[in-house]
């Protein structure tokens, strides 16, 4: 393999050196704490007057701190107004250690709590009580709350905020469990937390607050969740919070098979409706968000919130957010009936007195779709027409693509950012008929809003779509990179050597075909754009592998491409590959 390349102007591929600006080159725009584990209720008045800052609570006096096992971290949901009170109790096997001291001090103006020394180095329980900055109107809450964490002192630092809460009694039944192993616990626990949640990260490594750094490496995963805290919390405080308590509780016996979680957590998906129903859409509600807590709590200079480009709360939570409602809620030719990727057929008549049916999808996540029509019962002699038309219309030029059949026929979306609405219709000249309609994803992220994956954790899946492939040669590839056989990706890549691969290439269930091949393009993100470090292809199924070195820690894109000969040529334009995306660890022998 050759050298790596810098690009200083890159012309190919240009949406990637756009990917680049956005992410490395952004610039910077009192209660109680008893033994009571409940939270309190949140009631903050929407549109109420600013309340009277309660004085913050007298710090206790000075004395002589106990040497060793600082902690630090931030209290938030929104931060901590300044005098909060924290205090921090060590846990044996996940039970306040009878007779043990407990350590008190106070948040400071940035809702951050700081113990310069402890005297423990194990797991304790923190609790925080006081009036919270709510990111919606601007303004300090009229009630206080009380919010808890389960932490290893030994690590140094930990946040407090509602996820933290609601793992918190389960994680102290996990340390019982492992005789105070706290990696362990923890791991145990977060099985069930992605179940629930879909998130991927420790809810105490999370802050809202957290400045994307110009030029600064970017844990993707890290940054992604950090930036959909506000919005949780803000979610929650809606309509959750008074559920809070028997969640946790629940979530202690149960996981996330347990019905006050969930119910907690559905709460929170509603409260994120009705909250998004007030601003539009996600991003003005974040937008709206953000702009609160960069106006009470200043970035530094040089920093800014994470971008847009690293998906919302539909996208990032796949999965564990909230089916669309698809159905014939509406009249066949408007346009307004809704189909929902993943959520089954429905049933639509049309034909003579029906006439057309209208569709539209609202893409849950940055990706390219397939929609397929079946006609269930014995054809007509006549065909049955499905139409794409990104723009709602139908007249020349307005058809983006349509496929025709007795029986059968698909077709497939260019790739769509999150949220962005296209239009389907079906037609017929034939008898009046029903037929069936579903949607799928087909392909993976755009180039613009790439798909993070973590395939140092697990093996990924990935997924590319076959419209407009190799009918271009490759200087013309940046021209074409939003057609749906392009699979867009961003991960991170830790410390140590790893190496990629690449591999397991199946097209429509099978191995690809001779001729067949796939292209990878691999490139390191920097602060000046991005350093090409891998671009080739494979016939072979063993696929493709590149090593990663001990000091390329870093944000990577990957594009993977299957370069086929043109679709017209007896292949569907929505036939779907597959392949397999790992990060491996590496030996002296080679990957693991």
């Amino acid at each position: 393999m050759s050298s790596p390349t810098f690009y200083r102007e890159p012309v190919w591929p240009w949406r990637v050196w756009g990917l680049a600006l956005v992410l490395m080159a952004l610039a910077a725009c009192g209660g109680s704490s008893s033994g009571d584990s409940s939270s309190s209720p949140l009631s903050p008045e929407e549109g109420s007057p600013q309340p009277e800052q309660p004085s913050p609570s007298e710090p206790p006096e000075e004395e002589e701190l106990p040497e060793g096992g600082p902690l630090l971290g931030a209290v938030q949901k929104g931060p901590f107004q300044a005098g909060a009170k924290v205090t921090l109790v060590p846990l044996r096997h996940g039970v306040p250690v009878e007779g043990a001291r407990e350590l008190e001090t106070t948040v400071d103006e940035r809702g951050r709590y700081t113990f310069s020394g402890t005297g423990l180095e194990g797991p304790a329980l923190l609790r925080a009580s006081g009036y919270w900055f709510d990111e919606r109107s601007g303004q300090y809450s009229g009630e206080p709350v009380t919010l808890r964490a389960v932490v290893n002192v030994a690590d140094g630092e930990a946040n407090v905020n509602v996820l933290t809460d609601l793992i918190s009694e389960r994680l102290q039944k996990a340390l019982a469990d492992n005789d105070d192993d706290y990696p362990t616990a923890l791991s145990s626990v977060m099985a069930d937390y992605r179940e629930l949640t879909g998130l991927n990260q420790p809810p105490g490594l999370l802050d809202m607050l957290k400045g994307f750094i110009q030029g600064e490496t970017l844990d993707v995963g890290y940054y992604q969740e950090s930036r959909l805290l506000p919005l949780i919390a803000a979610a929650a405080a809606e309509s959750a919070m008074p559920g809070l308590a028997e969640a946790r509780s629940g979530f202690a016996i149960d996981g996330a098979d347990n019905e006050s979680a969930r119910a907690f957590w559905e709460a929170m998906w509603e409260g994120y409706a009705s909250l998004v129903a007030e601003h539009h859409d996600e991003t003005t509600l974040l937008e709206h968000l953000q702009a609160q807590l960069n106006g009470q709590y200043p970035l530094a200079a040089g920093e800014t919130f994470a971008p847009a480009v690293l998906g919302g709360m539909r996208s990032v939570l796949v999965g564990n957010a909230p089916s669309c409602s698809q159905g014939p809620n509406g009249s066949n030719d408007d346009f307004n009936r809704q189909i929902c990727p993943g959520a089954g057929a429905q049933d639509v008549l049309v034909g003579e007195e029906y006439g057309a049916a209208g569709f539209y999808l609202d893409a849950p996540a940055a990706a390219s779709y397939v929609v397929r029509l079946r006609v269930p019962h014995t054809p007509d002699n006549r065909k049955i027409v499905l139409e794409y038309t990104p723009s709602g219309r139908v007249g020349y030029g307005d058809i983006a693509e349509q496929c025709s059949g007795y029986d059968a026929c698909d077709v497939g979306t260019r790739a769509l950012r999150e949220g962005e609405r296209v239009f389907f219709r079906i037609r017929t000249t034939g008898k009046a008929r029903t037929v069936q309609v579903l949607a799928e994803r087909l392909g993976d992220g755009h180039p613009v809003q790439p798909m993070v994956i973590h395939p140092n954790r697990a093996p990924y899946r990935g997924w590319a779509g076959s419209k407009d492939g190799s009918a271009f040669s490759q200087s013309a590839y940046s021209g074409t990179a939003n057609v749906n056989s392009y699979a867009h990706y961003l991960f991170y890549v830790g410390s140590g050597r790893r190496t990629l691969l690449v591999d397991d290439f199946v097209c429509g269930g099978v191995p690809s075909p001779l001729g067949h091949r796939m292209h990878l393009f691999l490139a390191k993100m920097t602060s000046k754009g991005y350093v090409a470090v891998m671009n080739d292809s494979t016939y072979s199924c063993d696929g493709l592998r590149h090593e990663i070195g001990g000091g390329e820690t870093g944000v990577y894109y990957l594009r993977v491409h299957p370069d086929y000969y043109g679709t017209a040529s007896g292949h569907s334009a929505t036939l779907r590959y597959d392949f397999r995306i790992q990060l491996q660890p590496w030996s002296a022998t080679g990957p693991e």
